[in-house]
Order: structure tokens, then sequence, then C-alpha cells
């Protein structure tokens, strides 16, 4: 039914916030985010996240890492 693959970025526009497909159903699309944000969406309200729209995925899962390792803007741990 849709176009969309496991491991594809795609933009939601309800949500407005691209996410990594996670799997298919049917006419529906389940989509997660770094930060452990996932949801399921119709397809129709989905479009192939633009360049940029994937390095901010990417920008936002370094950001996650780096604060769940404890580490601040400046590379000190916070106290």
């Amino acid at each position: 039914m849709t176009a969309y693959r496991p491991g594809a970025v795609a933009y939601d526009r309800a949500y407005g916030m691209p996410g990594t497909v996670r799997q298919t159903d049917g006419v529906f699309v389940v989509l997660d985010r770094p930060t452990g944000m996932t949801w399921r969406v119709h397809y129709r309200h989905l479009r192939p996240a633009t360049a940029w729209e994937r390095r901010q995925l990417l920008a936002l899962a370094r950001l996650h890492a780096q604060r769940l390792r404890g580490i601040g803007r400046a590379g000190r741990r916070h106290a």
C-alpha cells in the first residue's frame, strides 16, 4: 500500500517533524525519533524527508546521545 520502507526518513506533516520508518501496517506507518518517541500515522500525512530534515534527525540523535552521557555544550559533565 505504501512506498515507505523501514529505515527510510519521512516527514510527518501532521506533527511537523521527520522520523525514521520503523514499520508499515497497511495504510499506516510507524515512525520513531532518536529520543524514543514513536507514533503511527496514515501514509497520506507523510512525504519523503528533505536532505535538511534528514540532517536534522541525525543532529537530534547526536544531541540525545550526548545528553544521555551527561555531556553539556562545552564537553563538560553536569554536576
